[in-house]
């Protein structure tokens, strides 16, 4: 039996027992229900797929205005860095910073405080109750393109996005919170070059964690990874600023 008619065979048989269709369609996971009374535009949407990814698919934002009204920035480059990330927009309006790994895969995506993942389960907690998320960089896709480019990590994902078209001479990653920042997710990075950009705080707590987890990576994957003091080396004043 092929690989594809054993995956097909396995998802319409979980299918069966949740009272569901799940197939996979041009390599994406379809789930809908059987009933077809109750089938809605968003029933293929249950899991996180590109094609979600392409279906809220949006190249402007707010958070970019700041910088093309100081002429630090263009449209065409905020367009140019949302079609990058792949940026959607919820039906709220809020930017969609979704999480693709450098398989394409989608692993999540997040949303103001809340993770796509954390509100599919509220909807469909019968389906995703055996769903794990396991999170990976923002902007991990793009490290594909171009393997000699220098990486560099930040916290914030508009951070990143911002900071992909003032320093385009880096691929700009983000953890999008501190604690969501493993030693694993920089396995995929092994064979790039990274630096580690933590933001400031008055003890240098988030300089010492990420320096902390420099060195483990470096001796875990043995590569070429370095935490930059940058932003603690400022001016007080200064490191607000930046902030």
């Amino acid at each position: 039996m092929k690989i594809s008619d054993l995956m097909q065979t396995t998802f319409k048989n979980v299918g069966e027992e949740l009272g569901l269709n799940i197939s996979v369609v041009n390599g994406e996971l379809c789930v809908q229900p059987k009933d077809p009374s109750a089938a809605a535009e968003e029933a293929a949407f249950i899991i996180p797929t590109r094609r979600m990814v392409e279906k809220c698919r949006c190249n402007e934002f707010d958070f970019f205005r700041p910088f093309i009204d100081a002429g630090l920035l263009t449209t065409e480059q905020m367009h140019s860095a949302c079609e990058c990330y792949m940026l959607g927009r919820s039906r709220k309006g809020l930017p969609i910073f979704w999480m693709i790994d450098e398989m394409g895969a989608v692993h999540d995506g997040h949303i103001d405080n809340q993770w796509v993942s954390v509100m599919l389960r509220r909807r469909n907690p019968e389906l995703l109750d055996c769903w794990h998320t396991v999170h990976c960089l923002f902007g991990l896709h793009l490290t594909t393109l171009d393997i000699d480019k220098p990486v560099a990590i930040v916290e914030s994902e508009k951070s990143a996005v911002l900071l992909s078209e003032l320093y385009p001479e880096c691929n700009w990653l983000a953890t999008v919170y501190p604690v969501n920042f493993t030693i694993d997710q920089l396995e995929p990075l092994r064979e790039n070059t990274v630096t580690l950009f933590p933001r400031t705080d008055s003890t240098m707590t988030s300089y010492l964690v990420w320096h902390d987890m420099a060195e483990k990576a470096r001796d875990a994957y043995h590569m070429d990874i370095s935490c930059s003091d940058f932003l603690e080396s400022m001016p007080q004043q200064s490191r607000k600023n930046a902030r």
